[in-house]
């Protein structure tokens, strides 16, 4: 079991929060510590959004409270904010930029333990992922229907 901690931030829509719930879910199956919660951690994975320009800016700014809470932290950026105008989330300690696609990879790179793949800031096609969540965090659980 590691004892790095992951926070995996949701800024958006239900896919959004779905597939945060999926991420959050296979690094604790692979050992480790994950929230969903923005605290003190060693890794933030920040979905972001951009369905308003108000949207846009909190995820922006969603970088600098992460760097407030622990200054050494890592950062990947993944969703519709950082598709839209990735190299708005190129910052310190900002090692992975990506779209709305291949979020499974964030959890491989955990994994696999590879993190010097992630130095590349990367824009990833746009296309749909069959992630799958196995146990429903949620009264109401979601069917991603929208990509």
């Amino acid at each position: 079991m590691s004892s790095e901690k992951i926070v995996v931030f949701n800024l958006g829509c239900k896919v959004n929060q779905y597939e945060c719930d999926v991420i959050c879910e296979e690094l604790t199956k692979n050992g480790y510590l994950t929230s969903q919660e923005l605290s003190y951690a060693d890794y933030y994975v920040i979905n972001t959004c951009a369905v308003t320009s108000e949207a846009e800016r909190k995820s922006r700014q969603c970088i600098a409270r992460c760097k407030n809470l622990n200054p050494n932290a890592k950062i990947l950026i993944c969703g519709c904010a950082s598709q839209k105008s990735p190299e708005a989330f190129i910052k310190d300690g900002v090692v992975y930029v990506s779209g709305v696609a291949s979020k499974e990879k964030i959890v491989n790179f955990f994994i696999e333990n590879n993190f010097n793949s992630l130095l590349n800031v990367t824009d990833l096609p746009n296309v749909y992922e069959d992630l799958q969540l196995t146990v429903p965090h949620r009264t109401r659980t979601y069917v991603k229907i929208q990509d």
